[in-house]
């Protein structure tokens, strides 16, 4: 399967491969025929369908995998799964070919203020993978003060590495607005039949986040569009290198930090289960004046509610106090791969969000547990980074 960013709508672009969980893609394609039904005498008397406009749908599993290497020198190169979600969230921050990583000071800091030899390659907002005696940990931006200084909220759990390498994590994030976004085009070819291979434009898609314990993390695409051709295309079948690193399971060390939004100290939750939305509220823009199948565009036009989190953890009071008092928290996952300081994550950030209803007393296996929801939202005060609802994060 290859992938790439439209820079016209429905219009093919320069498309390279992306890699689905095996036998998980599932094609479905439509002239949009309309039946005549004119009158005759006679029965029987089937008329032919009159062509209608055309569209496809797309759906397909893939595992969420690290970057081939962490981010601490040179530049970015995005590989191309990640510029297809990126075309559909809108933001990513560091932009692709921009120049990353940084190391920490001889003298590095605190927990939540640490100092680095410089802060111009870092983003405010970002989340970043910071060395700590601990391993690598997942902290974010919240602030460049100056003087090379990053503010960390969330923090680390403790004073980070002296002069040890920062890496950068390739941070996804919704754009507030409505044009921000852009589709994507496909080519989706069987290995055993030059002769069966599609083209699909026009692409947009809703995503959603498999984690499961013990399992690799999974990111579920639904994704559809406007124009197909179908036939042979001259795509080619060979076995292609991937250009993300290796997948990510959800097994040991996973973090879960819920807090309120001004505690910077990283607060770990111990949980059983979590799972997590994101809603990028894509649709067409409807256009009958034009070819492109009853549209002009993309447009991110639904949703106030960005991020939905599902939660169980063991029964704790302070789930119930912060859905009492409507407390604003900031929550964090990050998932590792590796150890120690080259570990590298995948994350994602809620920067404002709210226990919405009771949490629920249940019980599994003989223990006692809360179920609760928190759903995003956003600070209207705020601008760039610092505003969006929520960020995937890949190291």
């Amino acid at each position: 399967m290859n992938c790439g960013v439209e820079t016209t709508f429905n219009t093919a672009p320069s498309l390279n491969r992306v890699i689905p969980v095996s036998k998980s893609a599932k094609l479905s394609i439509s002239g949009g025929e309309v039946a005549n039904e004119s009158e005759s005498p006679e029965l029987y008397d089937r008329k032919d369908m009159v062509a209608g406009l055309k569209s496809w749908t797309l759906d397909f599993d893939a595992y969420l995998k690290t970057l081939s290497s962490r981010l601490y020198t040179g530049t970015l190169t995005t590989p191309q799964f990640l510029k297809m979600l990126a075309a559909w969230f809108g933001g990513q921050s560091p932009a692709d070919a921009a120049s990353v990583g940084t190391t920490t000071s001889a003298s590095p800091g605190t927990a939540t203020s640490v100092n680095v030899a410089s802060d111009t390659n870092i983003g405010v907002g970002e989340l970043l993978q910071i060395p700590t005696a601990n391993g690598a940990e997942v902290c974010r931006v919240s602030a460049k003060p100056g003087g090379n200084v990053l503010t960390l909220n969330p923090g680390l759990s403790t004073t980070p590495s002296a002069s040890a390498q920062v890496a950068q994590m390739v941070n996804l994030y919704p754009t507030p607005g409505v044009g921000s976004v852009s589709s994507c085009a496909f080519q989706v070819a069987l290995a055993d039949s030059a002769n069966e291979q599609y083209q699909l434009l026009g692409g947009i898609a809703a995503v959603q986040f498999k984690i499961t314990s013990g399992g690799l993390l999974t990111v579920s695409v639904r994704a559809k569009g406007k124009t197909w051709t179908r036939g042979a295309l001259s795509i080619t079948t060979a076995v292609a290198s991937d250009s993300m690193g290796t997948p990510v399971g959800f097994m040991n060390n996973a973090k879960l930090l819920l807090q309120a939004i001004a505690t910077a100290t990283a607060t770990g939750v111990s949980f059983e289960e979590v799972s997590i939305e994101y809603d990028l509220g894509l649709d067409f823009v409807p256009d009958a004046s034009g070819a492109n199948e009853g549209a002009s565009g993309v447009i991110r036009a639904t949703g106030r509610e960005f991020a939905k989190v599902g939660i169980k953890a063991k029964m704790d009071t302070q789930f119930v106090t912060w859905y009492t008092s409507q407390t604003a928290l900031q929550l964090l996952l990050s998932v590792p791969t590796g150890s120690g300081t080259s570990r590298q994550h995948i994350a994602w950030y809620l920067p404002n969000c709210k226990i919405d209803m009771a949490p629920q007393p249940i019980e599994s296996g003989g223990r006692r547990l809360y179920e609760f929801g928190l759903t995003s939202r956003i600070d209207t005060s705020l601008s760039g980074m610092l505003k969006t609802p929520g960020i995937l994060a890949v190291g």
